[in-house]
């Protein structure tokens, strides 16, 4: 396998492990002191933005892929257009292609 290939499932896999073992477990509380599991669009969004964060835009890319495959069309407020909303956001200490000189 390659490398893209191997982070995106190592981000995966953290978001499997227990809160424990350093990682969420995928329940979110529902503010009635009950869990309930995250849906995997929520899930993917979350490593999308971690990818964000370590600058892993190749990686990055595969997870929007991910999501565009489960959502299809972008909703305002749906974690796809979270996604588009979130790579469209100018980045710190980066410029845009545009502006390089």
């Amino acid at each position: 396998m390659n490398e893209k290939v191997w982070v995106v499932l190592g981000l995966m896999w953290r978001l499997t492990l227990q809160p424990w073992q350093g990682a969420s477990s995928g329940l979110v509380h529902d503010g009635k002191n009950m869990a309930v599991r995250r849906p995997l669009d929520q899930k993917v969004l979350a490593v999308l933005k971690e990818a964000m964060v370590e600058d892993r835009l190749d990686v990055a890319e595969h997870l929007l892929q991910a999501l565009e495959a489960l959502q299809g069309e972008p909703r305002p407020g749906s974690s796809l257009g979270d996604a588009y909303l979130l790579i469209a956001r100018p980045r710190r200490g980066r410029r845009h292609p545009r502006q390089a000189s």
